[in-house]
């Protein structure tokens, strides 16, 4: 963008530079509403073609096309009355009228560089808005699964408890298996010590 700005100054500067070097020394005519003045310059030009003046009053409605808020703003316009100074080879104003042209075409091919620019910025920002979601819904199910993993360790904890708890029910039955098996044996031994 800045370099647009600087291309518009350098466009600007060239401009009054062009109308301060070719004018005639007379002053500027201020009219409220530009396009007025436009008419009655077109008017000149339709009615005087060949005067002496036409050049420059076809340069000055040039410009008047290339001031920025206007009513008279109109680039083809001004364009179009550049190009008809350019290809008139005895015009005071045809060198100017080639340097804006130029400088024109340099800015149209800022713009367009800007334009592709701006769509390239565009699309990353959209890209970048993409993975953005994404990597909200992978953080979400990153979540979701840290979640689950607690609980499964909440439940593997649970069932190692179990398994303690079983494992000491388990060996406080052995014992108590083994000790009603001696307990048995020694019945059995009374059985039969009295049976005989």
């Amino acid at each position: 963008m800045d370099v647009l700005r600087t291309l518009i100054v350098i466009l600007m500067a060239s401009l009054v530079a062009a109308c301060s070097a070719l004018s005639d020394g007379s002053e500027p005519t201020l009219v409220a509403d530009d396009a007025a003045l436009v008419k009655s310059y077109e008017d000149f030009l339709e009615h005087h073609p060949f005067d002496e003046k036409s050049d420059q009053i076809c340069f000055q409605l040039a410009m008047l096309h290339l001031k920025p808020g206007s009513t008279a703003y109109d680039v083809g316009k001004a364009r179009t009355r550049l190009w008809q100074l350019a290809v008139s080879p005895n015009s005071p104003y045809a060198e100017g009228a080639e340097r804006i042209l130029g400088l024109l075409s340099e800015l149209d091919q800022l713009r367009g560089e800007s334009s592709l620019k701006a769509r390239s910025i565009e699309r990353l920002a959209e890209d970048a808005a993409r993975l953005g979601e994404a990597a909200n819904v992978a953080e979400y199910q990153v979540a979701e699964k840290r979640e689950s993993v607690e609980q499964l360790l909440q439940e593997l904890k649970s069932l190692r408890g179990r398994i303690g708890r079983l494992s000491e029910e388990n060996t406080s039955q052995k014992q108590q298996i083994e000790r009603l098996a001696g307990e048995l044996q020694a019945l059995k031994r009374i059985d039969v010590q009295q049976m005989r």
